[in-house]
């Protein structure tokens, strides 16, 4: 019995290779595996895709596209690399495709191995482009882009559609060697990363880098992105630096008269900028060429601010895109025409903010005329002779750019239920002679009883500054967030007037003071730049001194002027880079002004600004009396004690032309140093675009 049960399991092994193997008592033997790579291909007309099949039996491979053995004509063909075996094919598609996609079959001499492949055909003159944007943004077309040190930055590349293409991404750098390279994670979605260290990219020397995404779909070509490592260019403009005109060329433009240099009319560029401009009277068309290398062909991916010393002004004035115009891309050269005649310019490039209401810088374009029909170039304005109160208005152009300017003339007049007319006015027109400017320079402060300034100033002056090299220590090419200017001097002469009645204590047949002052100033210009705008901050201590005499006074006697003076003046601007969607990208400015005067001699003072309660009778000197303003409150006293006076400004634009204000001012001004507290005084502001550094 165990002798036959050992037999029987002996057998087993047999029994199984007899049932389990191939022939007449056996199950069929499984096919080798089958397999095509891609499976699912896309190809342009006529274009080619290489299928390849991992087979490892003995049958011969036979190729069909849609049923047809190695295709033909109409549905495409296969063709194998000569010497090569069936296992790798070469699809090439019709160049007139008659379907949208084939099928490409490979089976075997038997028939039991069997895989098919997808073909989608796209027609020759379809959109096969491809274009990098950030990573979840498929609107966001790039051609540059500023790398944040030590941020990540992610990029994806978009077909037409806006779908995710595959892509192998790859980023160079010229020139090669000593240059630090962002580094670069691979996937759908390409992560740069730049090293915490900036690249300064003021010279022409500055590196070089490009991200390019090749698509892993033959279909598609490939797209690169210039990669900016620092966000900001600078370029200086100078009528009398040689290095600086050489990069950045200014010209003069009269539209009303129709007067351009010949070589400026012959530019399609100068031409566009001015007649796509803000500028309806006369001005200068700056045209500066970008030398970095990053930066020559990416100008369009910018918004352009500009720092400018005018003929018109004795300030420093700062405009934006809004102020005045995008302005044009022409190669690597931006081209912008201001309503000012300029002396020097600092051209600042701010790499764009993504914001679907920007107006990027425009190209050159063929010349049209009001109705929109290809007509010969011209800047004159083409409603110039065909308005009738137009025609008679413009030739007032040479007078309006001396109030045009940001600063020029600015101020306020509020009539209160009282029957009060208040004014806060402010007028500084220029004319540019010699080394400096002649400048009317004129202050009317009047408000109501509580808050009356009571000062009416105006001066004829000239300001002397150095227009040639206005900064101190600063090359042509010198990108700075600090800017140091060279000291400006101003010397001025005229009246000083009380355009209000004498306060209390004053002879009641006085007439309203009058004095005759002149007085020198120097100030010491103080520049910061950052946050994408040019002249954040600007500080301009002042140091000067003011002598007169009192021509018609309430004085005992008619003693001779003599005045210190001390001070500052500054602004600031901030940029909406948040908000600029709704309020507008013309930044919020912030204007102060501090002076103390100190006396050498007694002159007229009141105290409004500790006036007892109004049930209180005022008891004042029957003369004025040589004593401190605070005890006499409302009543004319003589006093040397020092002046001071304060004015700030916010003003938050709702256009470029209107914004609302808040003024805050306290204090006294000459003649009669009415002091007075604390006013606010909230509205809106009418002025023109742009503004000025103090």
């Amino acid at each position: 019995m165990n002798a036959a049960k050992c037999k029987l399991v002996s057998l087993i092994p047999a029994l199984y290779a007899i049932f389990s193997g191939p022939g007449l008592y056996g199950l069929p033997a499984a096919p080798p595996p089958i397999a095509i790579s891609p499976s699912v291909a896309t190809v342009i007309a006529a274009g080619a895709v290489t299928l390849t099949v991992t087979y490892s039996g003995p049958s011969e491979l036979h190729w069909f596209v849609n049923a047809v053995e190695g295709g033909n004509e109409q549905v495409g063909s296969i063709t194998f690399p000569p010497g090569a075996d069936r296992h790798t094919g070469l699809y090439r598609a019709p160049a007139l495709p008659a379907v949208n996609s084939v099928t490409v079959t490979v089976r075997t001499d038997d028939g039991e191995s069997v895989v098919s492949a997808t073909i989608v055909i796209v027609p020759a003159h379809g959109d096969h482009s491809i274009k990098i944007g950030l990573a979840g943004h498929p609107s966001s077309e790039l051609t540059s882009y500023p790398l944040s040190p030590g941020k990540p930055t992610r990029f994806a590349a978009y077909n037409s559609n806006g779908e995710v293409v595959a892509a192998t991404w790859t980023i160079t750098v010229s020139p090669v060697g000593g240059q630090p390279v962002p580094t670069l994670v691979q996937g759908a979605v390409a992560t740069v990363t730049y090293p915490p260290t900036p690249v300064d990219l003021s010279d022409s020397n500055a590196p070089s880098y490009v991200l390019t995404a090749t698509p892993s779909n033959p279909a598609y070509s490939q797209s690169a992105l210039n990669l900016i490592a620092a966000p900001q260019v600078l370029i200086r403009c100078n009528r009398k630096v040689a290095e600086a005109a050489a990069i950045c060329h200014i010209v003069d433009f009269d539209r009303v008269n129709n007067t351009l240099d010949p070589a400026a009319y012959a530019d399609a560029g100068i031409v566009s900028a001015i007649n796509s401009s803000k500028t309806i009277f006369s001005g200068s068309v700056i045209r500066a060429t970008i030398t970095a290398q990053p930066n020559a062909s990416n100008c369009s991916n910018y918004d352009w601010k500009i720092a400018v010393q005018a003929e018109e002004s004795t300030s420093v004035l700062i405009y934006d895109p809004s102020d005045v115009g995008s302005g044009i891309c022409e190669d690597n050269q931006f081209i912008i025409a201001l309503p000012i005649h300029v002396l020097w310019a600092d051209v600042f490039g701010y790499h764009q903010i993504l914001d679907p209401t920007r107006a990027a810088p425009g190209k050159p374009a063929a010349y049209t005329d009001c109705a929109g029909q290809p007509a010969p170039p011209t800047i004159v304005p083409c409603d110039k002779d065909n308005s009738t109160p137009l025609t008679g208005l413009y030739p007032i152009g040479k007078v309006a750019n001396w109030f045009a300017p940001p600063g020029n003339g600015m101020g306020s007049v509020s009539f209160s239920g009282k029957g009060e007319v208040s004014f806060d006015v402010q007028a500084d027109p220029a004319l540019y002679a010699g080394p400096g400017w002649i400048d009317f320079p004129l202050v009317f402060e009047r408000g109501a009883t509580d808050a009356n300034l009571n000062s009416l100033t105006l001066a004829a002056a000239y300001d002397s500054r150095w227009s040639k090299k206005p900064d101190a220590g600063q090359g042509p090419f010198a990108r700075s967030f600090f800017i140091m200017r060279k000291p400006q001097i101003q010397i001025r002469s005229g009246p000083e007037f009380a355009p209000s009645h004498p306060a209390l204590g004053a002879a009641p047949s006085q007439a309203r003071d009058l004095n005759y002052t002149w007085g020198e100033t120097i100030r010491f210009p103080l520049v910061f730049n950052f946050h994408q705008q040019p002249s954040s901050i600007s500080l301009y201590p002042v140091l000067g001194g003011e002598e007169g005499w009192h021509l018609r006074s309430v004085l005992s006697k008619h003693n001779p002027i003599a005045r210190g003076v001390t001070g500052v003046d500054g602004s600031f601007r901030w940029p909406f880079n948040i908000t600029h969607n709704f309020l507008g990208p013309t930044p919020i400015q912030i204007e102060g002004q501090y002076r103390v005067r100190g006396l050498l001699y007694t002159e007229p003072a009141t105290d409004f600004a500790n006036l007892p309660p109004a049930s209180t009778p005022l008891s004042c000197p029957t003369a004025p009396s040589s004593m401190a303003p605070s005890a006499n409150p409302g009543c004319m006293v003589l006093s040397t004690l020092a002046r001071k006076f304060y004015k700030g400004d916010v003003t938050i634009p709702l256009d470029p032309y209107i914004s609302v204000k808040f003024t805050i001012y306290g204090g006294a001004l000459p003649p009669d140093f009415w002091s007075i507290p604390h006013s606010i005084v909230v509205g809106l502001s009418f002025s023109n675009p742009g503004s000025s550094e103090h």
